[in-house]
C-alpha cells in the first residue's frame, strides 16, 4: 500500500502532466519544480542541458505547445517508491505550428515514454527520461542529421501500423498509414478477427524491422489467452505465444501491399500440449 508521501508525490507528477502539458498552464511550472532543476535525460546536442532551471523550462514550453497545439500525454501507470515516481505513458499530437524555425508539417506524431522524477518537499527536483525525442526532432526537421532516407521512413510507417493498428486497435490510424487502394494478400482483417475472437487479450509486440529490397519486413511476438475457438480447438484458457511476420510494400509513405506469415503451428502445439 502506498504511503501518504508516495501518494502525494504521484499527485505532483500527475499535476505536471495535466496542467503544464495537457492544459498548457506554463505558470504551474513554478509550483511544481524547484528553481534549480536537474534533468538527466539524454538528448542530442544542442538540446542537451543537465542544469535546466525553471526559467528555461518556461521559455521552452510555449514553443513546444504552439508547435503541437493538441499535445496530450497519458500516464498509463504511476509507480512511487519513497522520493521517486516512475511514470509510464504515451503521447500524441499533430505538428501544426512552427517549431525551432521549421514550418508545420501537419504530421501526426507520438510515442511512449518512461520518466523518473525525484520529489523533495512538494516539488520535483530531478528527472530522468527515455522516449523517442530523436525521431520526433528528425520528423519535424528540427535536428540536422541529414535527410532521412525513404527506407527509414517506410520502416517507421510499417512499425507504426503494427503498433497502432494491431497492438493498440487504433483503427483511425489505418487511413493515415494505408493507401485507400492497398491490396492485402493475406486477408489481414479476416485473420485478425479470428485471432481476436480466439484470443481477446491478444498482444502484438514488434521485435524486429528490416528492409528487404522494395519491402519492409516486421517481425512481432504475438501473445494471448485462448478464450475462444481457434482452428477447431475449444477454449483452453492457456496463455500462448508465437511469431508473426508482416511484409509491407510502400509507395509515397503509405502501405500499398501486404503479406502475412504466422506461426499457427506453434500456437496449436501449445494449446494441445
Amino acid at each position: 500500500m502506498a504511503t501518504d508521501l508516495e501518494t502525494r508525490n504521484k499527485a505532483i507528477v500527475q499535476r505536471w502532466i495535466d496542467e503544464v502539458f495537457n492544459e498548457g498552464q506554463v505558470s504551474s511550472v513554478d509550483e511544481l519544480k524547484v528553481s534549480s532543476y536537474l534533468d538527466w535525460t539524454p538528448l542530442p546536442a544542442p538540446y542537451q542541458n543537465v542544469e535546466l532551471p525553471v526559467s528555461g523550462i518556461k521559455d521552452a514550453l510555449p514553443e513546444w505547445l504552439d508547435g503541437l497545439p493538441d499535445f496530450q500525454f497519458t500516464a498509463d501507470q504511476l509507480l512511487a517508491d519513497g522520493d521517486f515516481v516512475v511514470c509510464l505513458g504515451h503521447w500524441q499530437a499533430h505538428h501544426r505550428g512552427a517549431y525551432k524555425g521549421h514550418e508545420p508539417t501537419d504530421r501526426r506524431v507520438g510515442g511512449t515514454r518512461i520518466d523518473i522524477f525525484r520529489v523533495a518537499g512538494d516539488k520535483m527536483v530531478e528527472h530522468w527520461g527515455c522516449g523517442n525525442e530523436l525521431a520526433f526532432l528528425q520528423l519535424v526537421g528540427a535536428l540536422d542529421t541529414g535527410e532521412a532516407t525513404a527506407a527509414s521512413r517506410d520502416e517507421d510507417v510499417a512499425r507504426r501500423f503494427i503498433e497502432s493498428v494491431l497492438h493498440k486497435r487504433d483503427l483511425s490510424a489505418v487511413a493515415e498509414l494505408v493507401d485507400a487502394h492497398a491490396v492485402d494478400h493475406s486477408g489481414l482483417a479476416v485473420s485478425m478477427l479470428g485471432l481476436l475472437t480466439a484470443f481477446p487479450d491478444l498482444d502484438v509486440t514488434v521485435t524486429d524491422v528490416e528492409v528487404d529490397g522494395a519491402d519492409v519486413v516486421v517481425t512481432s511476438l504475438v501473445t494471448g489467452t485462448h478464450d475462444g475457438p481457434f482452428m477447431g480447438l475449444a477454449p483452453t484458457g492457456r496463455r500462448v505465444s508465437g511469431t508473426r511476420v508482416d511484409r509491407f510494400r510502400l509507395a509515397k509513405g503509405k502501405i500499398v501491399e501486404s503479406w502475412r506469415e504466422s506461426d499457427d503451428s506453434t500456437l496449436l502445439q501449445q494449446l494441445a500440449a
